[in-house]
C-alpha cells in the first residue's frame, strides 16, 4: 500500500479525485452527513466501497469515528486491516485543523499525471 497522505481541500474535491483514481482509498475522521452523503453516492455509484473504521457500512445518521472510502471492497477491506494496529489518525479533542483534515492512499502509477505543482 502507498504512503498516506493529506487529502486533496474538502470532501466536494476528494469524492470524485477517488472516483476518477487518484487514489485508492481516503480516510477522513469528519462525518457530517453534508459532507459525505453526495460523495458517498457518487462513489458506491461507481462502483467504489465506503464504511466507517470499524467495518460497517456508512449510515449518515449513525455516528461513525471515522471513514474510509475505496475504489472497491477489497481495497476498504485492506484499509480497515492496515489500520487495525495503526495509532489512530486524531486524539480526541483535537482542535488542530490539520488533524481534522483526511488522508489519502495514493493509487500506484507509473504514468499517472501530477496533481502537486511544478517546482
Amino acid at each position: 500500500m502507498s504512503p498516506i497522505k493529506q487529502t486533496w481541500t474538502c470532501c466536494g474535491v476528494d469524492y470524485p479525485q477517488l472516483i476518477q483514481g487518484a487514489a485508492d482509498a481516503l480516510m477522513w475522521n469528519g462525518t457530517h452527513p453534508w459532507d459525505h452523503v453526495p460523495g458517498s453516492l457518487m462513489l458506491l455509484e461507481a462502483g467504489g466501497s465506503i464504511g466507517d473504521f470499524d467495518g460497517n457500512a456508512y449510515q449518515p445518521l449513525v455516528p461513525a469515528r471515522g471513514l474510509i472510502g475505496a475504489a472497491d471492497e477489497d481495497t476498504y477491506r485492506a484499509v480497515l486491516a492496515a489500520m487495525a494496529d495503526a495509532p489512530p489518525l486524531r486524539t480526541p479533542n483535537s482542535r488542530c485543523p490539520a488533524r481534522r483534515r483526511g488522508a489519502r492512499v495514493d493509487a500506484p502509477r507509473a504514468a499517472a499525471p501530477s496533481h502537486e505543482p511544478a517546482s
